[in-house]
C-alpha cells in the first residue's frame, strides 16, 4: 500500500503503508515512525504508530499518532483535497494548513502562515478546510480515535519512509 501526499508546489512523497480497512470513500492505514519528529510542541518517538485516515468527500485528513501500547499522542488533521482512493494507493493534496488536537483537549492550528502564502488558486479550497475544522477539531479528534478502534487500527506494521 502507498500514501502519495502532493504539495501544492507538485512535489510529491510516497510513503509504503498496510491497510488497515477500506470501503466507498474511506481508507485507514498504518505505520510506525522509523525516527522521532516533531510536530508543533508535540514529540513524536521513534516507533510511534500512526493510524491514517483519508476521505475522498472530506476536505481534511487525519493522521491518529499513538503509542506502541496505543495510548492518543494526537490526531494531526491535515486541509486537503483531491483525495484519490484506489487499489493499493491513496493520493491526496495537502493545502498546508494543519490542526493538532493533543489528548489533553488542546487544539493548535499549525502551518496558518504557509496556508496565508499558498497560491491563490488555492484559497479557496484552504477555506474550505479551514470552515471544516473550525471549532470542530476536538469533535473530529475524537472520530477519528472512535474509527480507529472500530476498524482494529493496531493490524499490520509498516514503516513510513
Amino acid at each position: 500500500m502507498r500514501e502519495v501526499k502532493r504539495t501544492l508546489d507538485g512535489r510529491e512523497q510516497t510513503f509504503h503503508c498496510t491497510l488497515v480497512h477500506q470501503e466507498a470513500g474511506w481508507i485507514v492505514i498504518r505505520y510506525v515512525l522509523p525516527h522521532s519528529v516533531a510536530v508543533g510542541p508535540l514529540v513524536l518517538p521513534a516507533g510511534a504508530d500512526t493510524v491514517a485516515h483519508f476521505w475522498s468527500e472530506r476536505s481534511y485528513t487525519a493522521y491518529h499518532w499513538r503509542t506502541h501500547d496505543h495510548r492518543t499522542l494526537g490526531v494531526y488533521l491535515n486541509a486537503a483535497d483531491e483525495v484519490e482512493i484506489t487499489p493499493g494507493l491513496v493520493r491526496w493534496r495537502d493545502l498546508a494548513l494543519d490542526v493538532l488536537v493533543t489528548p489533553d483537549g488542546r487544539v493548535e492550528v499549525l502551518d496558518e502562515e504557509e496556508a496565508r502564502r499558498a497560491p491563490a488558486w488555492a484559497q479557496p479550497m484552504i477555506a474550505r478546510a479551514r470552515a471544516a475544522l473550525a471549532g470542530r477539531a476536538s469533535l473530529i479528534a475524537a472520530e477519528v480515535q472512535r474509527l480507529t478502534e472500530q476498524v482494529g487500527g493496531d493490524r499490520g506494521s509498516a514503516h513510513r519512509r
